[in-house]
C-alpha cells in the first residue's frame, strides 16, 4: 500500500493524487485530479505493479474493460486506463469518484424497508442484466460492492462496483485453472466453490437472492468462516427464511428458495423477473424512484448527506458508540461508579502535556477553546448528519446531566429533564437516541421527546458504554461486569463472564462479531452464541472501541495504550504520546482519530500515527463523526472540537 504522500506528484503527466481512498485484494484507489480539467477522479493502481503474476494483471485489466463495456448508469464509470512510468510501469485505470455509502452500511446503519430494498435493487438489476447480455458474469456481487451513490442535486443511484474478477461465459467453471476459488463465501452460488459445475448468469442472480436476504432480514444467510460456508455450499440444504426467524411470510420463503435453489437452471432466468418476483412476494406495488430511496428510509437520509466516504472504502460500523471515560466526572462521583479502575490520573487536573510536535496537518489557531468553569464537562458526542450532533455531559455545578444538539448552525439544550449524569450515546437514526446514564438509567428519545427506563428492573450499575446495530440489536456496558441487550422490546441481564471487571466500551461490527473491553487490559468477544477471552496483552485500563469490520479494530487506554485487531490477534502500536487515551473513531481504514490527556489527538493515515495540534491542554474524552472532512471531540471544561478536513478548530459551540 502507497499512501498518497508516497506517490509521485503526478501520475502519467495528467492526474495529481489527493489522498488514498482503500486498498483491496489487487488495487490502491487514490483521489486523484485531472491537471487539465481539474477533475476529481479515483485512479486504481496495481498493488504488485510491473511484478504482478499474468492471472492478476488480466483480472485488473478486466476490471477496467467489464466497466466500460457495460453502458449502464448503475456500473462505475470508466474513464481512463494505462500504464504509467512515474509509479514503476504499473497498470492503473480511472474511475469516476464517488460520494455516499455501500449497501452494507446503508443496511447496518437502520434495517431498511421492504419497499428500499426493492428500490435498491431493480437498479442493480438493470445492470446485471446489462452485464449479462454482454456475456460479462459479476462473480462478486454483495452489498459491498453496491454502492448507493449520491449525485449533484442529491439524487441517489445504485452502482455496481468492483468487476476485478468478472467472467466472460464462454470462459467456464467458478474455480482458476489452478484450482482456485474467487468470490466471497458469504454470497457464493453452490457452483462457485467447484471446479465441477459451469459458473453462468445465474451464479450472479443467486448473489443477488443473498443480497435480498441480507438486507431484509439483518444478517447474511451463510455464517461462520470460509472452510465452513464452502462445505455447506457443497453439502448443505437451503433453509427457508421462516425457518431462521422471518416474518416476510411464505412468498418470500418461495421467492428466496428459488433464487438460491442448487441448480442454477431452476433460478429465475433474470435479473429483472427476480426482482420483480420479489417486489410481488413483499407486496411493494410499482416502481419507487430514485429521490423515494432517501424519503422511504429516514435514518438513512443523514448518512446519504455525508460527503466524505468513497467507493471500496470498507463500511464503518455505522452509530458506533461514543464510549465514557472516568476522568469526565468529579473526583466523587467518579470514584463511586468506575470500580476497579485507577481513577486518580484521570480525575486530576487536566495534564500540562503537550501533543507531539509532529504533525499530519496544519495546527489550530493558538486561541484555547476553554470556556468558563461553569460549564458542563462534555463526555460524549454523537449524530445523524453534520446538522445533526448531539454533545452529553453533567453539569461541573450539580452533576446532573446535560444535553445540547446542533442543527447546524446553533447549539440548543435539551428540555425534558433533569437527567442524572450522562456518560454516553448511541443512535439507530433521527428521532431514535439512546444515552446511558449513573446509577443504571437509560434515557430514549423517540419523536415524543425523551423517556427515562431502566434495564432491566431495579438494576442500579453505572452504565458507561453503549453500541447497536439497529433499533432492534443494543449493547450497554458498565460497572461490575454489567453487560446489557436489547432485542427491541426488553432489556436482559447478560453473563459475559467478566466477573467483577468495570466495562467502559463496546463495539461490534455484526451480530456475530461484538467486542468488549474494560480495566485491567480486559477484552471479550461475542460470536452471536459464546463469549470468549481474547488477550490484549497488556494491563492497562481499556477505555474505547472501534472498527470498521471483523478484521479491522482499535482500542485505546491509559499511558498511550493503542491496540489493533487484524482479525487474529491485538498488537500495540507505538505510543505517541504518554498520557491516557480516551475515545478512538475513524470514517476508514486509513483515517482514524484518537484523543486524550492534554488535549492530545493522533491520526493513523493507513500507515501510522502521528499528533495534530488541537489547540486545547484540555482533556479529550470523546471523538465523532460523519467523515474525513467532519469529526468531531469533546472534552473537560465545556471543550467542543470540529475538524474540517484541514484543520481542528473550537466547535460552534
Amino acid at each position: 500500500m502507497i499512501p498518497a504522500a508516497g506517490l509521485p506528484p503526478i501520475i502519467a503527466s495528467r492526474y495529481r493524487p489527493l489522498r488514498l481512498i482503500a486498498t483491496g485484494g489487487m488495487g490502491a484507489v487514490y483521489e486523484v485530479e485531472h491537471v487539465r480539467t481539474g477533475e476529481h477522479l479515483a485512479l486504481k493502481i496495481l498493488l504488485a505493479g510491473v511484478g504482478a503474476s499474468p492471472a492478476d494483471v488480466e483480472r485488473f485489466k478486466r476490471e477496467a474493460r467489464a466497466c466500460a463495456r457495460i453502458e449502464s448508469e448503475h456500473v462505475v464509470r470508466v474513464t481512463d486506463a494505462d500504464t504509467a512510468p512515474e509509479i514503476g510501469g504499473a497498470f492503473f485505470f480511472v474511475m469516476e469518484l464517488l460520494e455516499g455509502m455501500t449497501l452494507e452500511r446503508a443496511a447496518t446503519v437502520a434495517l431498511p424497508a421492504p419497499a428500499v430494498v426493492i428500490a435498491w435493487l431493480r437498479q442493480a438489476a438493470q445492470a446485471v442484466d446489462e452485464a449479462h447480455h454482454l456475456g460479462i458474469i459479476h462473480r462478486d456481487l454483495k452489498p459491498e460492492n453496491l454502492f448507493l451513490a449520491t449525485l449533484n442535486g442529491g439524487r441517489s443511484i445504485v452502482k455496481i462496483l468492483d468487476f476485478g474478477i468478472a467472467k466472460m461465459v464462454e470462459e467456464g467453471t467458478g474455480a482458476t485453472g489452478t484450482g482456485q476459488i474467487l468470490g466471497t463465501p458469504k454470497y457464493m452460488a453452490p457452483e462457485q466453490a467447484t471446479a465441477e459445475v459451469p459458473v453462468t448468469p445465474a451464479t450472479d442472480r443467486c448473489a443477488l437472492g443473498l443480497v435480498a436476504y441480507r438486507l431484509l432480514m439483518g444478517d447474511s444467510y451463510y455464517q461462520g468462516g470460509a472452510m465452513v460456508i464452502l462445505a455447506q455450499l457443497l453439502h448443505g440444504d437451503l433453509q427457508v427464511p421462516s425457518e431462521r426467524g422471518s416474518r416476510l411470510g411464505p412468498a418470500f420463503d418461495a421467492w428466496f428458495s428459488k433464487a438460491c435453489h442448487r441448480d442454477p437452471n431452476r433460478r429465475f432466468a433474470s435479473a429483472r423477473k427476480q426482482i420483480e418476483a420479489l417486489a410481488e412476494a413483499l407486496g411493494v406495488p410499482g416502481e419507487v424512484g430514485d429521490q423515494d430511496l432517501l424519503l422511504a428510509a429516514p435514518p438513512l437520509r443523514a448518512e446519504m448527506e455525508n460527503k466524505a466516504e468513497r467507493p471500496r472504502v470498507p463500511p464503518t460500523a455505522a452509530g458506533r458508540s461514543p464510549i465514557l471515560i472516568a476522568s469526565l466526572f468529579a473526583g466523587g462521583l467518579a470514584a463511586v461508579l468506575i470500580v476497579g479502575i485507577s481513577v486518580a490520573r484521570r480525575i486530576a487536573a487536566p495534564s500540562s502535556q503537550q501533543p507531539s510536535s509532529e504533525a499530519a496537518r496544519p495546527p489550530v489557531a493558538d486561541s484555547d477553546p476553554t470556556p468558563s468553569a461553569s460549564w458542563h464537562r462534555n463526555t460524549a458526542v454523537w449524530g445523524n448528519a453534520p446538522d445533526d450532533v448531539w454533545v452529553a455531559g453533567s453539569s461541573a455545578s450539580s452533576r446532573t446531566g446535560t444535553l445540547s444538539h446542533w442543527d447546524g448552525k446553533t447549539w440548543a439544550g435539551t428540555s425534558g429533564g433533569p437527567f442524572p449524569a450522562i456518560w454516553t450515546l448511541w443512535g439507530a437514526g433521527p428521532g431514535d437516541l439512546w444515552a446511558v446514564t449513573d446509577g443504571g438509567g437509560i434515557l430514549h428519545q423517540t419523536t415524543a421527546g425523551w423517556t427515562m427506563h431502566r434495564a432491566p428492573e431495579d438494576f442500579r450499575a453505572a452504565l458507561v458504554g453503549i453500541w447497536g446495530r439497529g433499533a432492534r440489536d443494543i449493547w450497554v456496558v458498565g460497572a461490575s461486569g454489567t453487560v446489557l441487550h436489547w432485542n427491541g422490546a426488553t432489556w436482559s441481564d447478560v453473563d459475559a463472564g467478566v466477573g467483577s471487571h468495570t466495562l467502559i466500551g463496546v463495539w461490534g461490527s455484526g451480530p456475530h462479531d461484538v467486542w468488549i473491553v474494560g480495566d485491567k487490559g480486559a477484552i471479550r468477544h461475542w460470536d452471536g452464541s459464546t463469549w470468549s477471552t481474547f488477550p490484549s496483552g497488556v494491563a492497562a485500563d481499556l477505555f474505547d472501541i472501534w472498527g470498521d469490520g471483523p478484521t479491522n479494530a482499535w482500542v485505546v487506554g491509559t499511558a498511550g495504550t493503542i491496540l489493533h485487531w487484524n482479525g487474529i490477534s491485538w498488537s500495540p502500536s507505538p505510543k505517541k504520546t504518554d498520557g491516557d487515551v480516551m475515545g478512538v473513531w475513524g470514517s476508514g481504514r486509513d483515517d482514524v482519530w484518537a484523543g486524550g490527556v492534554g488535549g492530545a489527538l493522533l491520526h493513523w493515515d493507513g500507515v501510522s500515527w502521528t499528533a495534530v495540534p488541537s489547540g486545547t491542554t484540555q482533556t479529550l474524552n470523546e471523538i465523532w463523526g460523519t467523515g474525513r472532512d467532519d469529526v468531531w471531540a469533546v472534552g473537560t471544561n465545556g471543550t467542543v472540537l470540529r475538524w474540517d478536513g484541514r484543520r481542528w478548530s473550537v466547535g460552534p459551540r
